[in-house]
This record gives structure tokens, sequence and C-alpha cells, in this order.
């Protein structure tokens, strides 16, 4: 993911994320990790954690075609909504953010449109 679009996660939500975090994903799934992380930040924030439980992301990033989102610790309902998240990230084009289609390429898995499946 870009740096510009990185920064703009890490600024946006700095309870969850790290100063210096790298994504490791393309750009098209930027706007469906904002989503993730807004909802993600409202229970952080109505919900009291010990300090040495504090969920924060510790990975963001493809894997087998779909997203990735790693916690340090997360409720129930966190992991539900990381979960969707996963599964919505495979009719995403991870490079360009318009519709995509989880398939297989010799070894590798990827979620991406028609136009970069054929690039």
């Amino acid at each position: 993911m870009k740096q510009e679009l990185q920064d703009n996660l890490c600024n946006d939500f700095p309870l969850l994320f790290k100063e210096g975090f790298y994504f490791e994903c393309g750009n098209g799934w930027y706007e469906l990790i904002r989503e993730l992380c807004q909802k993600l930040y409202l229970l952080i924030e109505n919900v009291e954690f010990e300090p040495h439980n504090f969920p924060n992301a510790y990975q963001v990033k493809e894997k087998y075609g779909g997203l990735k989102f790693y916690m340090s610790t997360a409720t129930e309902e966190m992991i539900k909504l990381i979960e969707e998240a996963a599964k919505e990230s495979t009719t995403i084009c991870e490079m360009c953010g318009d519709e995509g289609e989880l398939f297989k390429h010799k070894s590798w898995y990827s979620t991406l449109c028609d136009e970069h499946r054929n690039k």
C-alpha cells in the first residue's frame, strides 16, 4: 500500500497502529481496511482494557488472496468484524478496489479484477 494511504490510517486510528506500522497489501483494499478500522475503533473506545492487554494491530497483509488483520488481543465482536472484512476482501481487487474475484495463478492466490488479472 502506498505510503500516503498507510499514513492516513495510522494518523486516523492511533490506538490501533503504532508509529511506523507497515501494511502489506495493495491500495485496492484501503477503503475496506478503513471501514474495518472505524468499526474496531468504536469498540476500542467503548471498552476498558488493561494496559498490558490493549488491542493493537500487529500485522495487516494479503495472504492466500485475502485480507489478514492480526490483533494483539481482540473481543469476540472484533474477531467477527475482522472475519467479515477478510471474507469481503475476496470480492475486491487488491490493486484498484474494483469488483474482484479470488483465483489461483500457478502457486499463489490473488483477488483481482479482470483488468489486473490479465496483466
